[in-house]
């Protein structure tokens, strides 16, 4: 009884100087709620001895201190969030908050054919059913039928699938292989969602099934003279890779090498000061098909290597310290890639002009008059076109046609797992739900479940 009271009041001393310091507000709950849609396997259904795993939200503030727990709602007062060592549900003041992490996904990408950019920077995918002079529908999993006003349109993005999600973690330790060459000095642990590796000759991996087309997502903290291997699409977990891709990451430069049947040859490196002070966010798409590996530091495109022959003959991804620093993994997300690089830009538009950019790089200019079952009608100075929407590439609107959604003192951005994102002027967040109005399409409910981030406040930056 003691030891339970003991952990009870640090917890709420805690908790306190958490209130305190970030001039929170609290409100204690009548009743207790426990947390809900928390508990989850391992994404491959095992590791843990078949034991639940609990998937926790994250809420961040602006000081840079972070508390796990579930969110529960939204409203004027702020977000309701409960602990499951607290007795009570807490309530924060949104102007603290820099961002939530949502625990747990579902996906929506059935159907999914296009991806949309607006002109305010929202970018979503979905099916389009119809493109007119007012509107543009876009049918969504996780928001119902999207009536876009057709003026907040930069770009059209036809044949980009839905991105699917295989795995996210790292969760548990026993999901995963270690290969430690006798080094009592090397130690890896997973705690709270990151994966720790510290010391020489040790290897961790996970077959992750990669598939053709794959992106490799994480995030890395390892110090100024950090290094590590990335190893993907090798056929076992080891430091000496046989057949596969490895990437050696540090803080001043990357080099992929390519290995076939125990033989390397290095494909090239890069600089890479986006990781200068030993942190960032390292993204690796991959086509196997097209034999080309595609590295992203900080969602900005950095190298592309292509191949003459792929070499990788298993699906397996690990991880390997190559530094007397302590290197910690965290947002570990593989899955589906949907063949478009994230961030990159629409091509340059037409003052006057709307294009369309084929499949085969032929670009047309003219007015963008419909899309209607599959079909572009397209008018050209030269002739009116009806264009099969499956032979387009890219449709890009005239810029003097645009409009820009207004900003709005509470707008939320809302990020889906693929990295593209939504912002919303918010309302309500309940039972699942996120309500709110959007400046390009009006008001709407969403599934929160469909996102892995919320960001609030999120002009701050750009007022300092």
């Amino acid at each position: 009884m003691k030891v339970r009271f003991a952990k009870a009041l640090s917890f709420f001393i805690y908790l306190a100087v958490i209130i305190i310091s970030n001039n929170l507000s609290a409100e204690l709950s009548i009743d207790f709620l426990t947390p809900v849609d928390t508990d989850s396997k391992p994404a491959d259904g095992k590791g843990g001895g078949g034991e639940l795993k609990v998937i926790k939200d994250m809420i961040k503030f602006k000081n840079g201190d972070k508390f796990h727990g579930k969110m529960i709602s939204f409203n004027k007062k702020g977000i309701l969030w409960t602990s499951g060592e607290a007795q009570e549900n807490i309530q924060f003041r949104t102007v603290n908050i820099k961002e939530i992490i949502i625990g747990m996904q579902k996906s929506y990408s059935k159907n999914v054919n296009t991806q949309i950019v607006l002109t305010n920077g929202d970018m979503l995918v979905g099916k389009m059913l119809k493109l007119s002079t007012k509107e543009l529908i876009l049918d969504t999993g996780y928001g119902g039928e999207l009536k876009i006003d057709r003026f907040m349109v930069e770009a059209i993005y036809p044949g980009i699938g839905g991105e699917t999600q295989g795995y996210k973690g790292p969760n548990d330790i026993k999901e995963w292989t270690i290969e430690n060459n006798g080094n009592n000095n090397s130690k890896v642990e997973i705690k709270e969602g990151v994966m720790s590796l510290s010391g020489y000759y040790l290897c961790i991996g996970k077959d992750m099934k990669l598939p053709d087309v794959s992106k490799i997502e994480f995030e890395m903290e390892g110090g100024g003279n950090c290094q590590f291997n990335l190893q993907i699409y090798g056929k076992k977990v080891k430091r000496n890779l046989s057949n596969g891709y490895m990437l050696s990451i540090s803080s001043s430069y990357i080099s992929l090498q390519r290995y076939e049947d125990g033989s390397s040859s290095s494909m090239g490196n890069v600089r890479s000061k986006e990781l200068q002070s030993g942190k960032g966010k390292i993204t690796i798409l991959v086509d196997k098909k097209e034999k080309k590996i595609i590295l992203l530091l900080n969602d900005k495109m950095i190298k592309q290597w292509g191949d003459t022959d792929w070499a990788g003959t298993g699906g397996i991804l690990s991880f390997s310290n190559q530094s007397h620093n302590l290197i910690k993994i965290k947002n570990i997300v593989v899955g589906k890639w949907n063949g478009k690089i994230p961030g990159a830009k629409s091509s340059e538009a037409n003052e006057s002009k709307d294009s369309i950019t084929f499949m085969n790089d032929d670009v047309v200019s003219g007015e963008l008059k419909s899309i209607v079952d599959d079909k572009v009608i397209f008018k050209t100075e030269y002739a009116e076109m009806n264009i099969p929407l499956e032979r387009v590439e890219e449709i890009v609107t005239a810029s003097s046609s645009r409009h820009r959604a207004r900003r709005r003192s509470k707008d939320m951005r809302c990020f889906f797992p693929n990295g593209d994102s939504l912002t919303i002027d918010l309302k309500d967040i309940k039972n699942g739900i996120i309500e709110g109005t959007n400046g390009n399409f009006g008001a709407t409910t969403l599934k929160l479940n469909a996102f892995t981030k919320l960001q609030f406040n999120i002009y701050d930056e750009e007022e300092e």
